[in-house]
């Protein structure tokens, strides 16, 4: 996935890195975003630890299992000011054995004021068994989570880079 911004690249970068409880107000599904840990890793490299919480529409078919107050996750980011490159990793906090979930953000100019933001990553949910559920209905709940988290990921992916287009407005 890659998204168009009429700034340059490093403005965008940091505007991601350092503004990232201004723009999360404005996704959809999150309700806090807390910052954990920040620290300088070497002369280009800055270390981001992030706790997102979360809610959102639950499917019936695992609603037993996966609750609204579920939705919420840690991420481990590794922001490198040399390449303009952030790579990422997403842990929940629960059924983290289940789950996941990691990539990284590439943000390179592509004219004047005008840089492309690209997306790789990898989302998977593996349940091979669930205490009192049979294993064909864990393994098919797998599939099943990862379609809901895609169904939310594209519009919260969306809302993200307008609010960030919309706090490099006031920057």
């Amino acid at each position: 996935m890659s998204f168009d911004f009429d700034y340059p690249a490093e403005d965008v970068f940091y505007t991601f890195r350092d503004k990232t409880k201004e723009f999360a107000k404005h996704i959809p599904n999150v309700t806090e975003v807390k910052i954990k840990e920040r620290k300088k890793l070497d002369e280009s490299k800055v270390s981001l630890s992030t706790v997102w919480k979360g809610f959102g529409n639950i499917p019936l078919v695992v609603r037993s299992i996966v609750k609204p107050e579920m939705t919420s996750w840690t991420e481990d980011d590794i922001w490198d000011e040399e390449r303009l490159i952030m790579t990422w990793k997403c842990e929940p906090f629960y059924f983290k054995e289940f789950f996941t979930c990691h990539g990284k953000w590439t943000f390179k100019d592509v004219g004047e004021e005008q840089a492309k933001v690209k997306l790789e990553g990898i989302l998977k949910v593996y349940i091979p068994s669930f205490p009192g559920v049979p294993d064909s209905v864990a393994q098919t709940a797998g599939g099943i989570i990862e379609k809901v988290i895609f169904k939310y990921l594209e519009p919260n992916l969306q809302a993200t880079i307008d609010a960030i287009k919309e706090v490099l407005v006031y920057k």
